[in-house]
């Protein structure tokens, strides 16, 4: 049995690894909905819960928005 390193790196190259292939798999040649918003702008989102909520999977949503819109 092959045991997973849980470490910071390794966690975070995974998220990298996994948000790689949902994003081909989901976005592909283009992301009909990230057409509503104009070439060089930037659009917020909030996220709002009715109850008191636990947030799971952040090093995945990091990846995946660090790799629709890499840092300058």
């Amino acid at each position: 049995m092959h045991a997973f390193d849980f470490s910071a790196a390794a966690v975070t190259e995974l998220a990298r690894q996994d948000a790689s292939r949902a994003l081909a798999e989901d976005v592909g040649a283009g992301d009909l909905t990230a057409a509503l918003v104009p070439a060089g702008r930037r659009a917020l989102a909030r996220v709002v819960a009715r109850e008191q909520a636990v947030v799971c999977g952040g090093p995945w949503v990091g990846a995946a928005l660090r790799q629709l819109d890499p840092p300058a």
